[in-house]
């Protein structure tokens, strides 16, 4: 008989999830490092866990309105030594009473020990509102008092007159925003025309969306959404009207004979501004030309030029000038 058979073991497989080509297995015997335990979230009080009394929710809201009134009060003296600020200075101002009033209204309630929520609902609303009224004119507010000129580089070795003279070329950009309202835009440019230097209104420039909005156009439904598509004139999309055709580019036109380029009602608050005027609207040539009624009027001369030979006949005329 020969020595006994024996079979070796192969080595268990190790497991890939705890350990990695790059880190040797630990020594069997060693202990696993302990992971540090997980940060559990405060629990809360039972005070915590109840819901806020109308008199707790009024006190929050007493802080908040005198937040907001020292808000509006420090960036209305900030603005006061803005010369085209004026305006919103103002603005901040008042602002800063209607938050102080408010704050006292509610404030009476609370030194009352009042704990009805029927009596504070009408001061919770105005302070919603006024919350809301205050947010666009706040960031106008602190967008001009620090213009960041050191870290833009449109403002680099600028003096202070040329710093504000570029703050008010990129007003537009404020209100597409949402960070100037138009009106707040056209109270600033007046200011700065009239602050005591010499300074001249040349023109107002923009897209027609600027247009109908800046100058509140939309107001009297005579804009490019409109069937009465125009504000100079009276020309219309309407089929019904074809007299009034936008798309009669005659030198007879009806709308040519009604084009009003001043309006003594006009609703623009440009209109403060000293030398603005209707007629000193300048329009978008890009977007009303190129972009706009060459896209149509080109291709239909072409297409015409072709149906009566005269593009074949001008060509042929230089093929054989050529031959």
């Amino acid at each position: 008989m020969g020595p006994p058979k024996t079979t070796a073991k192969r080595p268990a497989p190790s497991d890939s999830s705890t350990t990695s080509p790059t880190t040797p297995a630990s020594a069997p015997g060693t202990p696993r490092a302990e992971e540090p335990p997980k940060k559990q979230p405060r629990k809360k009080t039972p005070e915590e866990q109840l819901p806020l009394t109308p008199l707790q929710k009024a006190k929050d809201m007493c802080g908040k309105c005198l937040k907001r009134k020292s808000d509006a009060s420090n960036l209305g003296l900030t603005l006061q030594s803005i010369p085209y600020a004026d305006a919103l200075s103002s603005e901040m101002t008042a602002f800063a009473k209607k938050f102080e009033d408010l704050y006292l209204k509610t404030q009476a309630l609370v030194n009352a020990q009042n704990n009805e929520e029927d009596d504070y609902i009408p001061h919770v609303k105005e302070f919603i509102c006024l919350q809301k009224q205050f947010e666009k004119p706040y960031a106008a507010g602190n967008a001009l008092a620090r213009p960041d000129v050191d870290e833009n580089p449109e403002f680099p070795d600028k003096t202070v007159d040329e710093i504000d003279s570029a703050l008010v070329c990129r007003m537009a950009e404020r209100v597409a925003e949402g960070k100037l309202s138009v009106s707040g835009a056209a109270a600033c440019a007046s200011d700065f025309v009239q602050d005591g230097s010499v300074k001249a209104f040349c023109f107002w420039k923009g897209d027609m969306e600027a247009h109908a909005y800046a100058h509140l156009i939309t107001q009297t439904q005579r804009y490019y959404r409109c069937a009465q598509c125009c504000d100079f004139c009276l020309a219309t999309t309407d089929r019904r009207s074809p007299e009034l055709s936008w798309g009669d580019l005659t030198l007879r036109s009806l709308w040519r004979s009604i084009l009003t380029p001043s309006d003594p009602h006009d609703r623009s608050p440009w209109t403060q501004v000293p030398g603005f005027e209707k007629k000193l609207r300048l329009f978008d040539l890009l977007h009303i030309v190129h972009l706009g009624t060459l896209r149509d009027l080109i291709p239909a001369a072409i297409i015409s030029s072709l149906e009566d030979g005269s593009l074949q006949m001008f060509f042929w005329n230089d093929w054989q000038k050529l031959g």
